[in-house]
């Protein structure tokens, strides 16, 4: 089967189950504010986004590689390459500031411990990763690449950012508001440069500078050395 024709119906029917098998977990843990139920949500999430998505490709013999838009080509269309690393670093700068605010601090960082070690300072941001890949995989890789030579692109786009911001409602309509000019923004980058890790690159710069920035503002957490 082509591998077009096959995602047209996977990568949507991918995203509802997906998210279906996610949100019972996110409900349950997310509000906790533990450490591991935190961490367990992101790991589990890149795992059902990125990582089934990852193994069916392999499994069934496509090109990965080309539909989760891992290839790196800087050659080509080397302002918007450049452009999407200066967008990550002016959301970082922005974070700083944005992320003082009292409804940003009541929600972030979402891992509420009042002393943070090394340890979980790291683990913090390389569990944000690990999702955030999972999470680009599935929206800016098989619900955009494959999807375009049969819908074309704006279509594959509009699709596609209607369900990144639904998949935000549960959080809240704040971010189900704000997704919709970011997943576009996000479509377009990773099209234009036929790469996925432009994608991972400005979301990583924006939510883990917004958890760091939280934690830095937050009067009532601090971060500890490593214990002896």
């Amino acid at each position: 089967m082509d591998s077009s024709n096959f995602f047209l119906i996977f990568s949507p029917a991918w995203l509802l189950i997906s998210f279906l098998l996610y949100w019972p977990f996110f409900f349950k843990h997310q509000k906790e504010g533990r450490a591991e139920s935190i961490l367990f949500l992101r790991y589990y999430g890149a795992f059902l986004f990125g990582g089934v998505p990852l193994i069916v490709s392999i499994i069934m013999g496509f090109s990965w590689v080309k539909i989760f838009g891992l290839a790196v080509d800087i050659s080509d269309n080397q302002y918007v390459w450049l452009g999407s690393l200066a967008l990550g670093g002016v959301l970082a700068a922005f974070n700083y500031f944005a992320s003082r605010g009292q409804a940003n601090l009541e929600e972030f960082p979402k891992i509420r411990l009042s002393n943070w070690s090394l340890g979980l300072v790291y683990h913090n941001i390389f569990s944000w990763l690990v999702y955030l890949v999972g999470y680009e995989f599935l929206f800016r890789g098989i619900m955009l690449f494959p999807l375009v030579p049969v819908l074309g692109f704006w279509t594959t786009a509009t699709l596609g950012t209607v369900l990144y911001s639904l998949s935000h409602y549960p959080k809240s309509l704040r971010e189900a508001l704000g997704a919709i000019p970011f997943g576009i923004i996000l479509a377009w980058v990773a099209w234009e440069t036929q790469s996925v890790w432009p994608c991972i690159w400005i979301h990583a710069c924006l939510a883990i500078s917004n958890s760091l920035f939280s934690l830095y503002h937050q009067p009532n957490m601090k971060i500890k050395r490593w214990s002896k």
